[in-house]
């Protein structure tokens, strides 16, 4: 079962119940009972959201066969009203805790713009997935006691589960470079890429005790 005091998120239990809770909706169930419990019921739109992303997330940890890691959805920032989509917590091959944040969209395209780390959806000014989730590993890294004080090791990445590399060309320019860098970017077809990535920081196991300090 998933943790009763799942803190700061909606969700907190092991990669095994998340691969197993997603693609049956029970997950998305769960979530928005407790966000309706702490807030008020979400919009249908959001709980769309939830099924469909998570669901294709689950595809991705079930291949990378994270089982031992402890997973957080919709995890609230310290002293802050943003939420982080997952984070993952386990240790890495060298036995270092390790979190690896990460930033699901539904986007099947985009266009650049005019304004720095932004890109434009369905004409829209949105924040690029990268700078999104690079800016909440920096808040964490400068608030959190698990980064401040315990030396845990943090990544961040974004899925655009269902945009392919053939239409995501135009955000991923050398404008975007640096951004990227810092919290690579994948999409619907870099699945295995998304596994090795995940494998590489999470693959030491040992997530579920380390879980309450994501």
């Amino acid at each position: 079962m998933p943790l009763s005091d799942s803190g700061s998120a909606l969700f907190a239990g092991s990669a095994d119940e998340f691969v197993r809770m997603a693609p049956e909706s029970s997950l998305t169930t769960f979530v928005t009972a407790h966000y309706t419990r702490l807030y008020s019921r979400p919009a249908e739109s959001q709980v769309r959201a939830w099924r469909n992303s998570l669901t294709a997330l689950a595809r991705v940890v079930q291949r990378a066969d994270l089982d031992r890691s402890g997973v957080g959805v919709e995890l609230r920032l310290p002293s802050n009203n943003r939420r982080i989509d997952a984070s993952f917590v386990a240790r890495d091959d060298s036995r270092h805790p390790h979190v690896v944040l990460v930033e699901l969209k539904q986007w099947d395209s985009a266009a650049p713009s005019s304004c720095p780390d932004n890109v434009l959806v369905g004409g829209q000014e949105k924040l690029h997935p990268s700078a999104q989730v690079a800016a909440y590993a920096d808040y964490l890294r400068a608030s959190h006691s698990a980064f401040t004080e315990e030396h845990f090791k943090l990544s961040a990445c974004s899925y655009l589960h269902n945009m392919t590399n053939a239409d995501s060309l135009a955000i991923r320019g050398h404008e975007y470079r640096g951004i990227m860098h810092e919290a690579p970017k994948f999409m619907a077809d870099d699945a295995e890429l998304l596994v090795d990535y995940l494998l590489e920081r999470l693959a030491g196991g040992g997530g579920m005790e380390l879980l309450p300090a994501s």
